[in-house]
């Protein structure tokens, strides 16, 4: 079974060309916000660009577990993360990368040196078509490879430090009485910022860039506001991702509501309760859901120096 067999068998796609459209502009403006350490447009962008690709693809035969194709998932996961716009169009990335995903073993180890080599190219044969590939090309296709992760989660990791030293620097602020108020929630509205960007991995072996940043995540964070909504006491960015959350929170997994047909994904945020609960009972303040909104817009309003 060659490539384009493999592709046939289990996927296919729309051919909308309008939908293409949306997709690789939703991918491009994704990938500046992750470059530039634009957290909150990168998720938000990361949701628009893994409903339309599901939208895009679609599932044949008896590759589907329960509706969902692993595979293509985890290749949209894989792109999502780590596409650059320099290489390719986003479309082809996933086609070809699902299309050696579905071959045997044995053309796997034939063919990875020159597929990983062409993984962005607008043919989507090419990266095939060399038949004798020899062990020093695919040696160094998996130190490139590697190279590459390494390269994409030095930039998730840099992004988390620009944003833990802009926090850390307007909450050590003394210069304007005014903003105290502000000051004092932010540590509140990251504490949901870092438990979001934890719980948005699809696996624990995605945490690296916020591990390397774990003491500094848990000072940026309010601890004590931390245990009145994850069922588990978490003291580890790893005890984060595998806890639930208590009664009254539910964080809505954007692969899986995409797949579910979802015409829109409302990113996930903290029931204002828990915040009035906070102020009422630790801080003795009475603060109603009006400003709450207020302070989250607030705190919206400082990521955007990020960018």
């Amino acid at each position: 079974m060659n490539a384009q067999e493999a592709y046939d068998r289990h996927l296919g796609d729309t051919g909308d060309k309008v939908l293409e459209a949306k997709i690789e502009k939703t991918a491009v403006r994704m990938a500046k916000a992750r470059e530039r350490g634009d957290i909150s447009r990168y998720l938000a962008l990361r949701e628009k660009l893994a409903i339309l690709s599901l939208s895009y693809f679609k599932v044949r035969g008896g590759n589907a577990t329960e509706g969902v194709d692993e595979i293509l998932l985890d290749t949209i996961v894989k792109y999502m993360d780590e596409y650059d716009p320099k290489r390719g169009e986003f479309i082809h990335a996933v086609r070809n990368n699902y299309k050696f995903r579905c071959l045997d073993e044995g053309e796997k180890q034939q063919k990875i040196a020159e597929h990983e080599r062409s993984i962005y190219r607008e043919d989507d044969e090419r990266e095939f078509q060399e038949k004798d590939i020899c062990d020093e090309k695919a040696a160094a296709d998996s130190s490139l490879e590697k190279t590459y992760v390494q390269a994409a989660e030095e930039k998730a990791s840099a992004a988390l430090l620009e944003l833990l030293a802009l926090i850390s620097a307007f909450v050590s602020r003394t210069d304007d009485a005014r903003l105290e108020k502000r000051r004092r929630y932010t540590p509140l509205f990251f504490t949901e910022t870092a438990v979001r960007m934890t719980k948005d991995q699809l696996g624990e072996d995605t945490l690296g860039p916020i591990i390397r940043h774990e003491k500094g995540v848990f000072s940026a964070m309010e601890v004590p506001f931390l245990d009145t909504f994850m069922a588990d006491i978490c003291r580890k960015i790893v005890e984060i991702w595998r806890s639930g959350f208590k009664d009254g929170v539910l964080f809505q997994n954007r692969i899986a509501d995409a797949q579910a047909g979802k015409a829109k994904y409302v990113a996930w945020t903290l029931p204002a309760r828990f915040y009035k609960d906070y102020c009422k009972d630790v801080w003795d303040d009475e603060v109603s859901d009006a400003a709450i909104s207020q302070q989250r817009k607030a705190y919206e309003r400082l990521l955007e120096q990020l960018r």
